[in-house]
């Protein structure tokens, strides 16, 4: 008897170490799941290009006409930056854009070969408004103005 009470007990301790255990990663998962939030950071001497948009790997449709950049490979993050805002200045002029694809495309589909961290590959429509899409590359600076994340 008494080594069945003992099993008994052995046994409801191994059951509720095991539901603490499952909890507790429930709990790293849903934080895990969690954005985290970026830091500001400037970017000098970045380089910019424009790219032919579409279905952009955050999951959107997007028209040319949309101030929108495709982030290099090295800052995507797994798409941590997606629908973040950007701010961008070139040749006296600054506005917003927002993340929504990466630069994954090497060669000149993206204009850029490799996309360099900092870089970024501009909507057509965004890169107009720095300058002619005949100079193809220019080099500004840009900073996250804001994350969804």
């Amino acid at each position: 008897m008494r080594a069945l009470t003992q099993s008994i007990v052995t046994q409801a301790v191994l059951f509720f170490a095991l539901v603490r255990l499952i909890s507790a990663q429930s709990q790293l998962k849903e934080k895990s799941h969690e954005k985290t939030t970026h830091p500001a950071k400037r970017f000098d001497g970045a380089r910019f290009t424009y790219y032919d948009v579409g279905l952009g790997t955050c999951g959107h449709y997007n028209k040319p006409s949309d101030f929108i950049v495709a982030l290099n490979s090295a800052q995507y993050d797994n798409g941590d930056y997606c629908s973040a805002t950007i701010t961008i200045t070139y040749g006296g002029k600054s506005t917003q854009a927002v993340i929504m694809d990466e630069a994954t495309i090497p060669s000149s589909a993206l204009g850029c070969s490799g996309c360099p961290y900092a870089s970024l590959a501009l909507s057509k429509g965004l890169f107009s408004f720095f300058a002619s899409p005949d100079v193809g590359t220019i080099y500004g600076e840009w900073v996250i103005a804001s994350s969804s994340s």
